[in-house]
């Protein structure tokens, strides 16, 4: 692993505002942020 002892979210997602604006997008970003957050 490129970097032990720490979490790592890649989300490759379209490059248009239709993407960044939909519901599921944003719920999945929210969920990325919660996960890396905790210990």
């Amino acid at each position: 692993m490129k970097y032990p002892g720490t979490k790592v979210v890649c989300i490759a997602l379209g490059h248009d505002e239709k993407s960044h604006d939909h519901p599921a997008y944003k719920q999945l970003l929210l969920n990325s942020l919660t996960w890396v957050s905790q210990k």
